[in-house]
Parts: C-alpha cells; structure tokens; sequence
C-alpha cells in the first residue's frame, strides 16, 4: 500500500457506495469495505484524495502505481479484471494500493500487526533491552543519545514497559529513527519536568524520517520543585513520519508558582508535527490520545500548553486521524498557522478551550465529535473555527449541553471555506452563536449545506447573542434544519442576510 492515499473509495459508475479511511494503514494489512453487491455487478475501487491547493479546493485521483501484477485477480466469487492508469485508462499490469481481494467477514481487521514490519531492511533494529551498551533501567532518553552518538542515526529501538525517561531525547539529524513499544500501551515514565520528551529533527530538516509507536508517556506525579509537566513531541521531519497509538497520560502543569508567582515549566507545544525541507514531506498521526488536557490558571489561555500543532515551518502533508484530545487550555487541535495542509480524520475532543479544531490556509477536517458539558467559568472555547484561506471540514458533530462561546466560526480570513454535513446542538447554557460567519465576498465563497442546528440557548445577555446564526458577510444555506422553537433567540441574524435554499426554520 502506498503512503499517499488518504481513503479507498467503492464506487458503482462513478458513484461512492462507501469509503474507508487508510491513512496510516501499514503494507500488509487489509481494508474492509462494506456494502451490498449483486451478483454479476462491476465496481470500482479507488484511492481517492481530496487536495487544497492554495488557489482552489478540488478533488483528485490518487493513481500511482507500485508494483506490477497481471489481471484478472480472481478469487472465489470476486475478480478484479484490470487497473486504472491515470484517470481512466485501463491497465492489466499495474496494480494502486491493493494486490489481492477477497469476500470476507471482517476477520482480517483484527489480526495482529507487527509493530516492525514496516521498518526499512537497512535499519537496525535495537531491542534496548538486548543491548549490552545501553542500560535500559537508567536514563533510557540518555542511554539512547549516547548509543548514538558513535554510530549513524539509522536506528529502531524496541522499548520495554516501564523505562525511566528522564531528560529530552534531543536527535536533530540522521537518517531514520523509531522508537517502538512491542505492545500498544509500553509505558514511559517521566519523573522529572522536562521542556519535551522527545525533540526530533530541526527546522532545516536534518531528520529524514522518525516513527514513534505504541508508547504512552506518563507525566503523572512531582519532582523537587512541584508538579512534573513536559512536553511531548516537537518533530522537524524532512521526507516520512508516522506517530502511531501514543498516550500522554497526566495533566500538563505548564503554568505553576514555586513562590515568586506563576511561571513556565514545559514547552508550550506538547505534540508539534512539522514536515519541513520542499514541502513533500508527508507525516500520519493515528490514535493519539491527550485526555488529561492541561491546569487552568488565571494567567490568559495563550500560553498554557497546546495540545496538537503545527507552525510557519510546516510545509509538507500531515494526517491526523482518530486522534482524541480533551480538556487543554490553549486549544486542541491547533493548525491554522501552518503554509502546508494538516487534514483531521475521525477527529474527537472534549471541553478544551480557545477551540477545538482551528483550521487555516489549506486544512480540512472529515468527521468529528466535539463536545462541551462543564465549560462554566473556563476561558472561551469554539467547536470549530475556521480562520483563514480555504479550509474544509465535513461530517462535523458538536454537541454543548454547557458551552460558552461560538460553537462554530468562520472568520473574516477565509478566502472560501465549505462547511458541510454537520450536527450542532446548543443546550440551555450557552449564550453564543451556534454558527457565526464573519468578512465580506461573494456570495458562493462560503459553501454551508446539509445541516442540523438545534438551539436551546437562552437570550445572551448582549444584544448582539439574540439570534443562534449570526452572518456578516453574503451567503447562502443550503438543505439545512435551524430548529430555535427551545430557546428565545432568532434563528438568523446579523447584517447580512443570507440566501435560504430547502431550509427549515422551527420556531
């Protein structure tokens, strides 16, 4: 399987039946995808991938081929009778993505992956266990620097439950290098504050390529000067990198008063992914978990700890899929400040503040759970913002039984934005927008359709919250539901009226 599809696509004359998300998925394993076929009846499957350029949104074919194969496949009741150069034309000797297929129950999805089998034959592996010259009950951040120090950064090493890390493991250049738990869940414990935990590659782009896999990091506990707090990853990868099933368990202290006031302990960043060098980098992040969020102080948000990132430096592709971050200060999901696209895939938080999801130039989002239940006196948290350039996000679910701000915003910087197929539900304690769309431009810049607003909210206290939708800039919805017959405001205010196509307003 190529690293550059995002999703496979079954499709009947051009139309998707259904999709599954492959980003991340390792050579080797299968795909599943679902649906009711007739006997006799031809099928496509594609790798599709959906592509913000900066100028244009637009969608695209993925059609690289890798290997050789001679058609027809057959096995059993299915055959595969060619391939797909380009866009449309036939081949019977290229395969893209896919080698074999098979009518199945499901059963492959859950056989066990080794967590090796992806590393370059060229790479040694070191199990740090195994190896004389590394103590694996020190140090092992620095057990790991030293090991390297006389060889080439051409590495993977296999760590056990239960290593002591204890300083920043700093890599700023090499080749290759992964960092593997043999199980999901290998735990690491830090047992003192640290700015990072690990600190790959630099801006330059030294770092070739680094995996970090089946880790959790645990910042649970105190040092000698208070709460242990650190960062986890800030990575400054050249070509390829995947972040696989990690956990940062404990709450980040990064705001803390050792008796002369509050001050920083960790680095603001706790996970920073940044593909540098000519921007075709390409990095996955899949099943990163962040619950524990950050302290809440009365310093301001900006500067409490950020949960995911990525910055000016960042120009290649990353993917963020089944990621679940919860409860942080400064925001979750955090890539509005980014030149390359970061595209979020089963996205899923929980009371974080600033926002959850905040998208820039050329980021998108494609399914997501947001959630807001205890937000009482915390500082302001949006859903979903959508800030600047073109950003997408579809299959969106915000749930706020107790928000406190906009549960979605689209602001004066976006250029276009589409905002389709999503769900918001505004319970009796919030006091903002449901929707606000902000700027000015024509009217098919903004593209939102296929919607359900559920608004309970009382009448804010200002003037300006007596209606759920707020727009200040020509629009038009389309195939939506803006249901206000639970609370006091208005469906849709604002200075701009926007154009209603197969909208429903209950009051």
């Amino acid at each position: 399987m190529t690293r550059s599809a995002r999703w496979v696509s079954l499709k009947r004359d051009g139309e998707r039946i259904t999709r599954e998300f492959i980003a991340g998925t390792m050579p080797g394993e299968w795909v599943a995808l679902d649906a009711e076929l007739e006997a006799g009846e031809t099928v496509e499957i594609v790798a599709d991938a959906r592509f913000n350029t900066g100028d244009q949104i637009e969608e695209r074919r993925f059609a690289r081929g890798r290997t050789s194969i001679e058609y027809p496949i057959e096995n059993g009741e299915i055959t595969v009778t060619g391939g797909v150069y380009g866009d449309s034309e036939i081949t019977s000797n290229y395969r893209y993505c896919f080698d074999r297929v098979q009518r199945g129950d499901h059963s492959n999805r859950e056989r066990e992956f080794d967590p090796l089998s992806d590393i370059p034959a060229d790479v040694t592996v070191v199990d740090v266990v195994d190896e004389s010259e590394i103590d694996h009950e020190g140090d092992l951040s620095k057990e790991i620097e030293r090991y390297l120090a006389a060889r080439p950064v051409h590495h993977a090493f296999v760590v056990p439950d239960g290593a002591r890390w204890s300083s920043t493991l700093e890599l700023p250049s090499g080749d290759f290098v992964a960092l593997i738990g043999e199980d999901p869940g290998m735990v690491l414990d830090v047992d003192r504050s640290l700015d990072l935990a690990f600190d790959l590659g630099h801006r330059r782009g030294t770092l070739d390529e680094a995996i970090l896999r089946n880790i959790t990091l645990d910042i649970r506990g105190e040092d000698e000067r208070g709460e242990i707090d650190t960062g986890f990853v800030m990575a400054h990868i050249r070509r390829f990198a995947a972040f696989d099933n990690l956990e940062l368990v404990g709450q980040r202290a990064r705001y803390q008063d050792f008796g002369g006031g509050l001050e920083r302990v960790g680095n603001r960043f706790t996970f920073l992914v940044q593909m540098v060098g000519d921007g075709s980098g390409v990095a996955s992040v899949d099943n990163l978990r962040m619950l524990d969020g950050d302290t809440e102080t009365r310093k301001h948000q900006v500067g409490h700890a950020i949960a995911t990132s990525a910055d000016p430096a960042h120009l290649g592709r990353t993917v963020w899929s089944n990621c679940d971050l919860r409860n942080w200060v400064d925001n979750g999901y955090y890539v509005k400040n980014s030149p390359g696209p970061n595209e979020l895939v089963n996205a899923s938080g929980e009371n974080n503040a600033g926002s959850t999801i905040r998208l820039g130039a050329r980021d998108s989002v494609e399914g997501a759970t947001v959630r807001f239940d205890e937000m009482t006196d915390r500082k302001p948290a949006c859903g979903l913002w959508m800030q600047s350039g073109m950003p997408i996000a579809t299959d969106v679910q915000i749930d706020a039984p107790c928000g406190n701000h906009e549960l979605i915003r689209i602001s004066t910087g976006c250029e276009k934005a589409i905002l389709k197929n999503f769900e918001v539900f505004a319970g009796e304690r919030n006091a903002h927008h449901t929707l606000r769309v902000s700027g000015s431009g024509d009217p098919g810049d903004i593209e939102i359709e296929d919607f359900e607003i559920t608004d309970q909210s009382p009448n804010g206290t200002l003037s300006d919250f007596d209606s759920s939708v707020l727009c200040s800039r020509p629009m038009t919805l389309r195939d939506g539901t803006i249901d206000v017959s639970g609370c006091e405001r208005s469906a849709i205010g604002g200075k701009s009226e926007p154009t209603l196509e197969d909208v429903e307003i209950v009051e």
